[in-house]
């Protein structure tokens, strides 16, 4: 009798991820929440409340299974920041349901998205999220407006619009730049997100401050729109996740020129205009963000598109032209250090029987294992590609001839142990023969040392195949060592 016991420390790290998130969740909230009824004016509700943005972008972005304890811990943080800012008990838990049920609506809408769309990756999921914040605001605001009369005074009718109007402007100005944020382990590894070159786009940055000083300059209500040409302009050279971000700093600078009369309404009663001009300034910031998502689908697209182009369809492994271009350029650049190189010419064995036997489809499986045994085998660094059917090539910088060898052997090592299953069962063992040329990138090319591996090659293939041969120069071309 056998029994399965389960490993307890991939479950121990889970609960403690989950108790570290719900933790996160509670200071991020309390104080959001915290600065956000600070800033609420007497009688009316907070125009500025980043916390239901924060909230549902956090849950979004992480596992499913850490949802519950982080919303009991979000539930008692709104509370208690309620209860810091004066607000009764009663009316503290009922703001915090409304809360809650408008960031659970948008939650388990963005769930229903494709990861694509609902991180803003392509433009559809811009519109996405406008209708989910609309439909996330409203919800928020038909369980909240009802606690409302009691503190502003204001008819339940008003206090919907109000609550739905200025959570809605809220959550277009944060959630954005939450949903379209890198991971913290893709900033880590610095693979994702890099601060782009400011010298580079300092013309932008330069149209866009511009455009906010004559804002303050002019103090009409129609200079809050001055900077959104400089805005789009943004949209087209940064990511979604900078575009995201220089729209919520374009609207918070639109709300505190409002909030401390730099800009004038032309109004006596601020208080509603003041909410107007949040959601108006909101919904028309949305269009820089659909421009720099539209663009980075076509970015997306176009190296799609490139990759198509440069890498054999079957192996993934460059084509032939893609690898002799960057294989030329490599050379180049390691001409100018003095440094060695090596390469490596590869043939299938036997790979004609293969096809024979077996047919064609059999033979792709085969390459495919090949390519991928080979990849796993070399260098990060190293350049791949497939040069015929069932030939491979590949550069080898900055190596020493003995090195060189190693890594050849590696590779035949490697595919040697391969076992490709067929459809039917059958099982099929392949072994490779590999050439190796060395010599300084100084007075070398890639042609002449191709042409010295595949000597190489013929040599390993004449020996027995499933083997190594390597010429180490020109001077050596009529020698192989196995």
């Amino acid at each position: 009798m056998s029994e399965t016991l389960s490993d307890p420390a991939p479950a121990g790290r889970g609960a403690w991820n989950a108790f570290t998130f719900a933790l996160t969740i509670f200071a991020v909230v309390f104080a959001a929440a915290l600065l956000g009824g600070l800033s609420r004016p007497y009688g009316f509700l907070a125009t500025f409340w980043p916390a239901n943005a924060l909230l549902a972008g956090l849950l979004y972005r992480n596992p499913r299974a850490w949802r519950l304890p982080a919303s009991v811990m979000a539930f008692i943080a709104f509370v208690l920041a309620d209860l810091a800012v004066g607000d009764p008990v009663t009316t503290a838990v009922w703001f915090t349901l409304a809360n809650l049920a408008g960031v659970f609506t948008i939650t388990v809408l963005l769930d229903q998205l494709d990861p694509g769309d609902a991180t803003l990756q392509r433009p559809q999921g811009v519109l996405f999220l406008l209708i989910f914040a609309a439909v996330g605001s409203s919800v928020a605001a038909s369980v909240g407006c009802w606690a409302v009369p009691e503190l502003t005074a204001q008819s339940v009718a008003a206090s919907w619009m109000s609550w739905a109007a200025s959570e809605l402007g809220n959550y277009l100005s944060l959630l954005p730049v939450v949903l379209s944020a890198p991971t913290l382990g893709a900033i880590l590894r610095k693979r994702q997100f890099t601060l782009p070159p400011i010298q580079l786009y300092w013309p932008q940055l330069l149209a866009l401050s511009a455009s906010l000083a004559l804002t303050l300059v002019v103090r009409d209500q129609v200079s809050i729109v001055f900077p959104i040409l400089a805005l789009l302009w943004c949209a087209l050279s940064f990511s979604v996740c900078a575009t995201a971000i220089l729209v919520m700093l374009y609207s918070d600078f639109a709300m505190l020129a409002l909030r401390f009369d730099l800009i004038n309404l032309g109004v006596e009663d601020t208080s509603g205009a003041i909410m107007s001009v949040h959601l108006a300034l909101a919904l028309v910031a949305m269009g820089p963000i659909m421009v720099s998502s539209a663009n980075s689908a076509r970015n997306a697209l176009l190296k799609q598109l490139e990759k198509i182009a440069r890498h054999d369809a079957l192996t993934n492994a460059l084509t032939r032209s893609a690898f002799y271009e960057t294989a030329d350029q490599m050379m180049g650049l390691m001409a100018t250090t003095g440094a060695y190189v090596g390469v490596l010419v590869l043939d299938a064995d036997h790979f004609k029987r293969v096809n024979d036997e077996h047919g064609h489809p059999a033979g792709d499986k085969v390459l495919v294992a090949i390519s991928a045994a080979i990849q796993a085998a070399i260098r990060q660094s190293d350049v791949f590609g497939r040069v015929g059917g069932e030939e491979f090539a590949v550069v080898l910088p900055n190596v020493g001839h003995r090195e060189a060898t190693a890594i050849a052997e590696r590779v035949r090592s490697s595919v040697e142990k391969l076992a490709v299953f067929l459809d039917d069962g059958t099982v099929l063992r392949t072994t490779l023969s590999v050439g190796v040329a060395h010599a300084s990138a100084v007075g070398t090319n890639l042609d002449q040392m191709i042409a010295v591996a595949d000597r190489a090659l013929y040599v390993a293939k004449g020996e027995g195949r499933n083997r190594v041969a390597f010429l180490r120069d020109e001077e050596e071309r009529g020698h192989a060592v196995s």
